[in-house]
């Protein structure tokens, strides 16, 4: 198995918004590149990811993951996350030659190469796993098989949407608690 993992991450400028009440612009900024250093990191110590890609418009985060030994997506204008992944997910498949994608959104301060261990554990190339975020709602992890045809929902309620196109695409939904 040929695992990529991708990272789509905002512009620092449109980062963690909802933390605009109580961080400055700076801050935020900051805490989003501590948490693509942190994952990245994370992602190192896991032998089975081949690769890591993060996909920005941001020129400081697309230079951060490049020191850090990542592959970079730029994207010339921020086009929203499903389109970010979907051009990744494309490019693991048609460049890289991948066989799995382990999707992340770049804000999981917790996250543990166990955490990842235990996603690829339960993956074979007919299942979908993915992990839900604390409330049920969203996706914090996903890892599939690089489909063409596979419709990526992040967003509101992403985690019900995902499951559902699993269903279309004929992938058996396994779901590991975060």
């Amino acid at each position: 198995m040929s695992i990529c993992a991708i990272i789509p991450v905002k512009k620092l400028t449109e980062s963690k918004s909802r933390l605009s009440q109580v961080l400055s612009a700076d801050e935020r900024a900051g805490l989003v590149a501590q948490f693509l250093r942190h994952e990245l990191a994370v992602l190192r110590q896991v032998a089975a990811i081949e690769e890591i890609v993060v996909v920005s418009s941001d020129l400081v985060i697309l230079a951060l993951a490049q020191e850090n030994g990542s592959t970079v997506l730029p994207e010339e204008q921020s086009e929203g996350i499903n389109v970010a992944v979907t051009r990744a997910v494309a490019w693991a498949r048609e460049e890289g030659g991948k066989t799995a994608v382990l999707i992340l959104p770049v804000d999981l301060p917790f996250l543990h190469p166990d955490d990842i261990t235990r996603l690829l554990a339960a993956y074979d190339d007919q299942r979908l796993v993915i992990s839900p975020d604390g409330r049920h709602e969203g996706t914090n992890a996903l890892l599939l098989p690089p489909l063409a045809a596979f419709t990526f929902h992040y967003g509101p309620h992403s985690l019900q949407k995902h499951l559902a196109e699993a269903q279309m695409q004929q992938l058996q939904p396994h779901v590991i608690p975060s």
